[in-house]
C-alpha cells in the first residue's frame, strides 16, 4: 500500500545519504593517506612511489561502492599542488602514482579502466592483481537457494545453500583460474575421484540409516533416530548439490557456517567409527567439489575467452587454464606496471613460476610474485 511504498522511498533516501556521507570520509581519509606518503616521499623513505589497491576502482560505476579513479589522481598531493602552482610540482618530489585493481579474463572492467587511465595520460600507472582468481557472483535462485547455477533444488535438509535468516540477498565467492590438482586433496587413504567418493558416500548412508524405533524405545534413543534421519538426508543433499558449487571457498563457507555447527547440535559425541566415516566422506566431498569447481571455472574461462581468435580451440585442446589465464592479464597494453599475483601455498608459487616462464618465453609483460 501507500504507506508501504512511502516507507521504502525513506529507506532509500537514507541509504543514499549514508552512503554518500561514507563516500564524502572515504575521500577525506584518502586524502590525509595520500598526504602523508607524499612526506615520506620528500623525506626519502619512499622511492618507488605509492599508490591505492582496491576491487573498488574496477566496479561499474553504478554499483554503490564504486571509486572513479579520476577521484584518487586529483586527491593525489603532487597533484593538487600542480594545480595550485599553475603547473609547476611546487617543489615537491612527484612520486609515481599507482593503481592496483582486479584484472582477470572473467572480471575484465579492470583492464578496460587500465587502459583508460594510460589514454588519459595524467601520470598514474595501473598494475592488475588477482590475475589467477575470479571473483563470481551468487544469487539468491527461486529454490531459495545461493548458487551460480539456476538449477539449484531445495535442500530437505534445510542445510544446504540456504540463505541465512531467510534473507533474500546477493554475495559472492571466488574461485583460482588453476586446473584440478588431485595432489592438493587429501583422501584420508581413499581412492580420490568419482569411485572413492561414492564409496565413502554410500558407506556413509549404510552407517547412519536410522534403526527402527520400537515403541519403548526411550527419550535419548528417540533423539538418536531423528539425528541420524537427519544426518542420512544432510549426506543427500550433499551429494544432490555437489555440482552446483561454484567455488571451494562457498563450499567451506557452508561447511563451517552451516553444517559442522548443527553437525554439532545434533550429535553430543560420536563414537570412533562413526566420527571416521563423516571424516572420509567429507575429506571424498571436498575433493569431488575442487574437481566440479575447477572444472565450471574452466569452462567459463574458455567461454569468456572465446572471443578471440582461436582460444575456444586452446581450451578444448587442452590448454593449461592458469598459464591462458596469466597470458590474457600479461598482454593488456593498460597495465603497464605489470600484473601482481598473490601467494598463499609454496605450490602457488611453483605454479606461478613455472607459468611466468612460458610467459615471458610469449613476450609477456612485467610480472610481480607477492605473499
Amino acid at each position: 500500500g501507500p504507506e508501504a511504498v512511502a516507507a521504502a522511498r525513506a529507506a532509500a533516501a537514507t541509504a543514499e545519504s549514508e552512503l554518500a556521507s561514507a563516500q564524502e570520509g572515504l575521500e577525506e581519509s584518502l586524502a590525509l593517506t595520500l598526504e602523508a606518503l607524499e612526506e615520506e616521499v620528500g623525506a626519502g623513505r619512499l622511492r618507488r612511489g605509492y599508490g591505492v589497491t582496491s576491487d573498488a576502482l574496477a566496479l561499474a560505476k553504478d554499483d554503490p561502492l564504486f571509486l572513479d579513479w579520476r577521484t584518487v589522481v586529483e586527491l593525489a598531493p603532487s597533484r593538487r599542488s600542480k594545480q595550485a602552482s599553475g603547473g609547476a610540482l611546487g617543489g615537491r618530489t612527484r612520486a609515481g602514482l599507482v593503481l592496483q585493481m582486479p584484472a582477470n579474463v572473467l572480471e575484465p572492467r579492470g583492464a578496460l579502466v587500465a587502459a583508460e587511465v594510460a589514454a588519459a595520460g595524467r601520470g598514474a600507472v595501473v598494475m592488475g592483481t588477482r590475475p589467477l582468481t575470479a571473483v563470481l557472483p551468487l544469487r539468491l535462485n527461486q529454490s531459495g537457494l545461493l548458487s551460480a547455477s539456476p538449477n539449484n533444488t531445495a535442500s530437505q535438509s534445510g542445510v544446504v545453500g540456504g540463505a541465512l535468516d531467510g534473507e533474500a540477498f546477493a554475495t559472492s565467492t571466488w574461485q583460482r583460474l588453476t586446473d584440478f590438482d588431485p595432489t592438493s586433496c587429501g583422501s584420508f587413504g581413499d581412492p580420490l575421484g568419482a569411485d572413492g567418493y561414492m564409496t565413502a558416500c554410500q558407506r556413509a548412508l549404510e552407517h547412519f540409516e536410522p534403526p527402527a524405533l520400537p515403541e519403548t524405545a526411550s527419550e535419548e534413543e528417540a533423539e538418536v533416530v531423528e539425528a541420524c534421519r537427519w544426518l542420512t538426508q544432510l549426506l543427500s543433499d550433499l551429494n544432490g548439490s555437489l555440482v552446483h558449487f561454484a567455488s571451494v571457498a562457498q563450499y567451506e563457507a557452508e561447511l563451517s557456517g552451516s553444517i559442522m555447527p548443527l553437525l554439532d547440535a545434533k550429535f553430543d559425541e560420536l563414537d570412533e567409527t562413526s566420527a571416521q566415516v563423516l571424516t572420509t566422506f567429507f575429506a571424498q566431498y571436498h575433493g569431488m567439489v575442487r574437481y566440479h569447481a575447477a572444472t565450471q571455472i574452466r569452462e567459463r574461462f574458455y567461454a569468456a575467452l572465446g572471443a578471440e581468435a582461436g582460444a575456444a580451440e586452446a581450451g578444448a585442446a587442452g590448454g593449461v587454464l592458469a598459464r591462458d589465464a596469466l597470458d590474457w592479464a600479461l598482454r593488456q597494453q593498460g597495465l603497464a606496471g605489470g600484473v601482481v599475483v598473490g601467494l598463499t601455498a609454496a605450490r602457488h608459487a611453483e605454479t606461478a613460476l613455472e607459468v611466468a616462464r612460458a610467459c615471458k618465453t610469449m613476450g609477456g609483460g612485467l610480472l610481480t610474485l607477492a605473499r
